[in-house]
Order: structure tokens, then C-alpha cells, then sequence
């Protein structure tokens, strides 16, 4: 069916016209607690180098390059921004190792291997924030389960990048990054 195929490639056309025309704008996390109280950016969020995009890469403590993504600030303010090795459900200290889990088969699909996913420690020593003209590092000892910055965010497109430091310098993104507001509004 020539026609079908044509009038397909048409829209096609007119669609992809459509969908591209911001591609070079960033997609930014929006920093506005009224509509969103804590932010929550994950490895599978970061641009950059070499980054995490699965549980598995996670777990394995695969070593991020330069991770980073954007934010826009439309409340500026002051922010507590976390950052962690581990999802704040985990309850985990950055240095620990995640446990594997029994399958319940009455609960959980047995061919579910993310939940019997080795997990690797990382030595965390230090954790390093970049947002901003804000540029720090804290200490972090082996029972930290985050570093905590108050950030003053200004408002506008900022780039944000938070990494974890170990003891032996070796360098590698967060895995994990909330944002929350500091204000009682």
C-alpha cells in the first residue's frame, strides 16, 4: 500500500518536526517546593561520561564518570541537599554493602534476579557538591548513610554534580541526590 506508506511517512515527518525542536534544551529537574517537596535524581538520571542506568550497575558499585544533570531553581532559597551512596529507603550507610534478598515466591517473581544481585562497598571518605557557584566537599565516616550540604540556590538553570570520594581518591558520581527546601512555607 504505497499511499498508506506515504501518508505514514508524512506524519512521521510533521511529528518528528514537532518533538525536535527543543533537543539541545536541557530537561531540568524543576527546584519549586510548592509543587514537588523533595527532589529525588538518580544515577539513571545523570548525563556525562559513563553513568549507572540499572540496579545492577548500582549494586556493583560501577564507577561513574562524571555525572552531573541540570536543575531549574524556580524558588530560590535555601536547600538541604543530600547526597548518598543509597536510596534513603535502603537505610544504609555509603559504605555498606546491600543485602541479597530470599525470593518469597508468594510475593515476588521468582526469575527476579535483582533481587538476588550481589552488592559491592564503596570506601567512602568524602562527598563532594557542585551546584551553582557552590563548590563543596564534607567528611564522611564509614556509618554516614549521606553528606549533607545547605545549598542557597539562586533561581534559573543551574548544573549539578555530587560525587563520592573514597579513601583511596578514587572519584565517582552520587547515586543518589535529594533536594528538599529548608523553608516552613
Amino acid at each position: 500500500h504505497p499511499q498508506v506508506a506515504s501518508q505514514l511517512k508524512l506524519e512521521y515527518g510533521r511529528w518528528w518536526r514537532d518533538i525536535s525542536v527543543d533537543f539541545n534544551k536541557p530537561n531540568a529537574f524543576v527546584i519549586n517546593p510548592t509543587h514537588q517537596r523533595i527532589v529525588k535524581i538518580s544515577s539513571q538520571n545523570l548525563l556525562g561520561g559513563r553513568v549507572a542506568y540499572s540496579q545492577h550497575h548500582v549494586r556493583n558499585a560501577m564507577q561513574l564518570e562524571g555525572g552531573w544533570t541540570w536543575i531549574e531553581v524556580e524558588t530560590p532559597g535555601r536547600y538541604r541537599i543530600t547526597v548518598r551512596r543509597w536510596p534513603t529507603e535502603l537505610d544504609l550507610a555509603m559504605s555498606d554493602v546491600a543485602t541479597v534478598h530470599a525470593i518469597d515466591p508468594t510475593r515476588h517473581e521468582e526469575t527476579n534476579r535483582l533481587m538476588n544481585l550481589p552488592s559491592v562497598a564503596i570506601p567512602v571518605s568524602r562527598a563532594r557538591l557542585q551546584v551553582g557557584q557552590f563548590d563543596q566537599a564534607a567528611h564522611v565516616s564509614r556509618k554516614d548513610r549521606a553528606a549533607e550540604f545547605v545549598v542557597d540556590l539562586n533561581e534559573g538553570l543551574q548544573r549539578i554534580e555530587a560525587t563520592l570520594i573514597t579513601e583511596d581518591g578514587r572519584a565517582t558520581a552520587a547515586y543518589y541526590v535529594d533536594i528538599e527546601s529548608e523553608s516552613n512555607d
